[in-house]
């Protein structure tokens, strides 16, 4: 007598494989997404940010004081008189407002135009928010480098590095927001023409 379909042996999807063999597996994983830097292209160091913060609200700090100086001492002798000092003051608000902006705003932006790369070509830089600058030193021109630290930049273990180029109208670059070991990267790099290295 011959099987029906509905008498047919059902079988599940793991009888007739082999213990061994695994079910195949779909690789979900996201893209990773592309870099929003041109190819080569790098950040200057997070700590930078910090190091030109801390300069700049010192700077702020520094005119601030002084403006209060200025402002206690029309309080004392009346320079201005009643009907001057209203504006007089209020431009100083405006003024310490404007720098902490500069100062914590303006910082992060400029840090985050700032990129540069090394390759066999040279070292380019590009900076700049609004009027954009690109810096290009060829192997070539270079001279010699020098990496410097101040107590600030020691603090936080950043270097400036300086290069000093053939060219009359730029007879040195600077490249500031570098981590000390980064910044000596590029200069061993700079100092040997034609390396396959680049950093």
């Amino acid at each position: 007598m011959s099987e029906t379909p509905d008498e047919l042996p059902i079988t599940t999807p793991d009888e007739g494989q082999d213990a061994d063999e695994q079910p195949l597996e779909i690789d979900t994983a996201p893209e990773p997404e592309p870099s929003p830097l041109p190819e080569g292209f790098r950040p200057l160091d997070p700590r930078a940010l910090r190091v030109d913060r801390i300069g700049s609200l010192i700077f702020t700090g520094i005119v601030t004081l002084v403006l209060g100086v200025v402002l206690a001492l029309d309080l004392i002798f009346d320079w201005w008189g009643w009907i001057a000092r209203a504006p007089v003051w209020a431009g100083v608000v405006v003024v310490v407002l404007g720098l902490l902006w500069l100062s914590v705003v303006w910082t992060r932006i400029s840090h985050n135009a700032t990129t540069y790369r090394v390759n066999d070509d040279g070292l380019e830089i590009r900076r700049g928010v609004m009027w954009r600058k690109v810096i290009t030193v060829p192997r070539s021109r270079v001279q010699h480098t020098d990496v410097g630290q101040g107590p600030l930049l020691r603090k936080y273990g950043l270097g400036t590095l300086t290069v000093h180029t053939a060219a009359t109208r730029t007879p040195s670059v600077l490249l500031q927001g570098l981590s000390y070991e980064m910044a000596m990267r590029v200069r061993e790099d700079l100092r040997q023409t034609g390396s396959d290295d680049g950093v």
